[in-house]
C-alpha cells in the first residue's frame, strides 16, 4: 500500500485564524443583541395585541428594555402603568376599588354623565367589583404563549447567524 503525502501551505491563514478569533466575541455579542432585540419585538407585539383597549394608554406604555452583558443578557416586557397588573390578572372579591378611576371611567365612557350622580354610580361599580373581583386579561401570559414558538426559532437561528457572519 502506498500513501502520499500533501503539504499545502495557506498563505495568510494564520492572519486569518487571528482575525477570527479575535472578532469572534464581538460578533456572538452582537449576534446575541440582535436576536434579545428581535424576541422582543415579537413579545411586544404579541402582547400589545391582547391588551384591552379602554382608551389605549395601556397599550402604549408597554415597553421592552435589555440588560446585562453578552454571556448574560435579560430582556423585559414590562408596564409601567399602576392598573396593568390588576388588569393582567384580575383582582379577587373582598376590598373596593379606589372610587375615582371608576367615576373617571364612567363619566369618560358617557356611561354616566350627570357629575351629580358620578360619585353614587362609582360607588355600585367599586362595590360590585368588590364582590365578586374581576376577572384578568391575561395580557403578557396569552401573548408570551402565543410568541415564544416564534422567538424560540429566533434563538435557535443564532449559531447559524454566528457562522454566517464569519464566514
Amino acid at each position: 500500500m502506498m500513501t502520499e503525502n500533501w503539504d499545502i501551505e495557506l498563505e495568510g491563514f494564520d492572519e486569518l485564524m487571528k482575525d477570527l478569533v479575535g472578532r469572534y466575541p464581538e460578533i456572538v455579542a452582537d449576534e446575541m443583541y440582535k436576536t434579545m432585540e428581535k424576541s422582543l419585538a415579537v413579545f411586544h407585539q404579541a402582547v400589545v395585541v391582547e391588551t384591552p383597549v379602554n382608551t389605549g394608554a395601556l397599550r402604549a406604555a408597554t415597553t421592552t428594555d435589555i440588560v446585562g452583558s453578552p454571556v448574560s443578557l435579560v430582556g423585559s416586557v414590562m408596564n409601567p402603568l399602576i392598573y396593568a397588573w390588576p388588569v393582567e390578572r384580575g383582582r379577587r372579591p373582598g376590598k373596593m376599588p379606589p372610587l375615582g378611576p371608576i367615576a373617571y371611567w364612567l363619566y369618560r365612557k358617557g356611561i354616566v354623565t350627570d357629575r351629580k350622580e358620578i360619585r353614587s354610580a362609582a360607588f355600585l361599580v367599586a362595590r360590585a367589583i368588590g364582590k365578586r373581583g374581576t376577572k384578568g386579561a391575561g395580557m403578557f401570559w396569552h401573548g408570551f404563549q402565543n410568541a415564544l414558538p416564534h422567538v424560540e426559532r429566533l434563538w435557535d437561528a443564532l449559531p447559524e447567524n454566528i457562522v454566517r457572519r464569519l464566514e
